[in-house]
């Protein structure tokens, strides 16, 4: 018989503490290290940060009740960079959210913590930009291997389950940043709970995070619903891709147009596996794509010729109605 002493007890809370802090290394090891992966960072002939892979995917994992995750790390072999160097990052998005039938804001409020030390930020659906902080320096021999920590929090308990996503880029003094990253992290609960939803959530924010051309609203396909976005904002000035500048002039002109006739009809190629939506024929969109290039090119030739040199820009467009684009040959 057992007979529970002061010192007894002692012994059993102690006992319990090593248990816990067994068990907690042995989740790490098994849960955290078997998913542990990086984005590898390098500087190309340009003095221009690089990043592999493109879009790096994980799935939030739950301990104590809190969801986090601590990869993607960021990792450059020896002698990519000189001794002293810094690596940080920040977050280019807003924060998004997918469970495969395209790209929202968190429904739940629900918002991402990025933290590493003392340092930390949140970022929310309601983020343009946000300056994130210094990973850590480089070695002596130029290279560097960090990880930070990402907590998904929120209003509703616990987070809504589905795909969040962060648009990323990589930084360091003296060297001009990365291009976009995107870092997917899924939470997994409830009917949202295998790996085709995990698949089809990442697609589309793929889809929103790197647009393919002429895709003004980032849904993954160039169609009618673009050359709307082009039409209505057709002559305007200080624009930007969402407002239909394809090719980075800030004015919605021609130009424009004609990149996204070029594409109309494509479909971004992370998508290209999930269930298909229903869109018209080839031939329909070969005649659509004809009708909407003689519709426009007449006006815009005719608005040029009345317009004078003065900064004011002629809209071309005329707003024709619904029925008027659908009839076009």
């Amino acid at each position: 018989m057992f007979i529970v002493t002061t010192t007894n007890s002692k012994f059993v809370a102690a006992l319990c503490v090593v248990l816990l802090q067994a068990t907690y290394a042995l989740y790490s090891t098994t849960c955290c290290q078997a998913q542990h992966f990086d984005i590898s960072v390098w500087v190309d002939e340009e003095g221009q940060l690089q990043g592999s892979p493109q879009v790096s995917t994980g799935i939030f994992e739950g301990f104590f009740g809190a969801l986090s995750q601590q990869n993607p790390g960021f990792s450059a072999s020896n002698n990519v960079f000189q001794m002293g160097d810094s690596l940080g990052f920040n977050v280019v998005e807003p924060l998004l959210y997918s469970v495969g039938d395209g790209v929202s804001a968190p429904p739940g409020s629900e918002y991402i913590e990025i933290n590493k030390s003392s340092s930390s930020i949140e970022v929310r659906a309601t983020s343009e930009f946000e300056e994130g902080f210094i990973l850590g320096e480089v070695g002596s021999f130029g290279g560097i291997h960090e990880h930070m920590e990402y907590v998904l929090l929120g209003e509703s308990d616990p987070p809504t389950p589905g795909v969040y996503g962060l648009v990323i880029e990589v930084t360091s003094p003296g060297y001009e940043a990365s291009d976009p990253l995107l870092v997917a992290l899924a939470h997994l609960d409830g009917d949202f709970d295998t790996l085709g939803q995990i698949r089809e959530g990442v697609a589309h924010l793929t889809a929103y995070a790197f647009p393919i051309v002429g895709d003004l609203n980032r849904d993954g396909t160039v169609n009618l619903e673009d050359f709307a976005i082009l039409k209505e904002n057709f002559g305007i000035s200080d624009a930007g891709w969402s407002e239909g500048d394809l090719t980075g002039d800030g004015i919605v002109g021609l130009p424009d147009f004609t990149e996204l006739k070029s594409n109309f009809g494509s479909q971004h190629s992370a998508l290209a596996e999930l269930p298909p939506a229903a869109v018209p024929e080839p031939t329909a969109w070969a005649l659509l794509v004809c009708g909407m290039f003689a519709w426009l090119v007449p006006r815009f030739l005719a608005a040029g010729s009345s317009s004078n040199t003065s900064a004011t820009r002629v809209n071309p467009m005329l707003n024709p109605s619904e029925s008027e684009v659908m009839a076009m040959p």
